[in-house]
C-alpha cells in the first residue's frame, strides 16, 4: 500500500478533476475551477477583501493579445496552491515529490512556474510569461498598495484610477467572462 508520503500530490477541483501539484499535465485544469480556487483566494496574505480574480481581471485588461491571455492567467496556479507573498516566494522552500520513496526540497516558486507552465501550455499560452504582463502585474500591485493600505509598501508606479472590490461571486463571474472573451478568438 502506498502512503501520501510515496505518491505524488493530487488536489481534487469542485469540478471532479484532479490536479498532480509536483508534475501538472496540460489538459488536466478546468477554467472554473480556476476561476473558482482564484476568487477565493484573497490578495496581500488574506488581509484584503480583493480575490486573486479580480486582480487577473485587472491586469489582463491593461494589455492586449497574449499579453492580455497572459495577464488573466499569471496567478493560475494559486487556484491550487496557498497564496505566498511574493518576496517569500523563492525563498521558501517545499518538500516535493520525486516518486515512490524519494523526497528533495524544492523552491516553492519553481513548483508554481510549473504549474503556470502546463496551464499555459493547455491553453495556448508561449512560456515564459512575457516581460509586459510582469510589468502591469507590478503596476497593479502598486496600486493595490496604495488604495487597500493607503500608504506605498511596494516601489513601482501605481496605476492612477482608484481600485474598488467586488464581491467573490462577481469577481469569478468577470474572471470567466474575460476569459471567454480572450480565448474565444485563439
Amino acid at each position: 500500500m502506498m502512503s501520501i508520503q510515496d505518491s505524488e500530490v493530487i488536489i481534487p477541483t469542485r469540478s471532479g478533476g484532479r490536479v498532480a501539484i509536483y508534475r501538472p499535465e496540460p489538459g488536466s485544469f478546468d477554467i472554473r475551477d480556476i476561476a473558482g480556487g482564484l476568487a477565493r483566494r484573497y490578495r496581500w496574505s488574506a488581509q484584503s477583501d480583493l480575490t486573486v480574480a479580480q486582480h487577473s481581471v485587472h491586469v489582463s485588461l491593461r494589455l492586449s493579445g497574449v499579453n492580455a491571455r497572459w495577464g488573466l492567467m499569471h496567478d493560475a496556479a494559486e487556484a491550487f496552491l496557498p497564496d505566498v507573498a511574493r518576496p517569500f516566494k523563492e525563498k521558501l522552500m517545499v518538500r516535493a515529490s520525486l516518486g515512490p520513496h524519494s523526497w528533495t526540497f524544492q523552491r516553492f516558486g519553481a513548483i508554481e512556474n510549473r504549474l503556470l507552465k502546463a496551464i499555459g501550455e493547455q491553453f495556448g499560452l508561449p512560456w515564459p510569461i512575457p516581460p509586459a504582463v510582469h510589468e502591469a502585474d507590478d503596476r497593479e500591485t502598486a496600486r493595490e498598495a496604495r488604495d487597500l493600505f493607503g500608504d506605498v509598501v511596494v516601489a513601482g508606479e501605481a496605476y492612477p484610477e482608484p481600485l474598488e472590490t467586488i464581491p467573490q461571486p462577481l469577481a469569478e463571474t468577470r474572471f470567466l467572462r474575460r476569459f471567454t472573451e480572450l480565448f474565444r478568438e485563439v
